[in-house]
C-alpha cells in the first residue's frame, strides 16, 4: 500500500500523515519535490506539495499510489502561511520554484 497526501501547503497534511502512519505501521516520506525520488518502499505514506500536472499524475500511477488530497480554505492557508513564514525561511522549497515563491 503506497498512499500519496497531496495538498497545499499549511493544509494540516503533516497530521494526517503521522496519524496515518501510526494507524497502519508503515513508513513515511515528505519532499518538496518528487523528480528526485526513487526506490519507494513497498508500503509507505508520502506527503508532497505539488499541483496536478502530467508528469507527476504519471509518476503516481506508475508507482502504484494511491492518493489523498486535503482541502482547507485558501484564506485559512493563506493566514497560516503568512505566520509560519515569519518563524521559518524554508517555505521558498513549496512546489521548487513552480509557484515562484521567492529565496532569501
Amino acid at each position: 500500500m503506497r498512499i500519496a497526501i497531496i495538498s497545499s501547503p499549511r493544509s494540516g497534511n503533516t497530521f494526517v500523515r503521522h496519524v496515518l502512519v501510526d494507524a497502519l505501521g508503515i513508513p513515511d516520506l515528505a519532499a518538496h519535490n518528487y523528480i528526485n525520488l526513487s526506490n519507494f518502499p513497498v508500503k509507505c505514506v508520502f506527503q508532497i506539495h505539488w499541483y496536478r500536472e502530467p508528469n507527476f499524475q504519471r509518476f503516481l500511477s506508475e508507482n502504484n499510489f494511491r492518493t489523498l488530497t486535503i482541502a482547507r480554505h485558501p484564506l485559512d492557508i493563506l493566514v497560516s502561511a503568512l505566520n509560519f513564514i515569519t518563524n521559518d525561511s524554508s517555505p521558498f522549497q513549496w512546489l521548487e520554484g513552480n509557484a515562484e515563491i521567492p529565496g532569501n
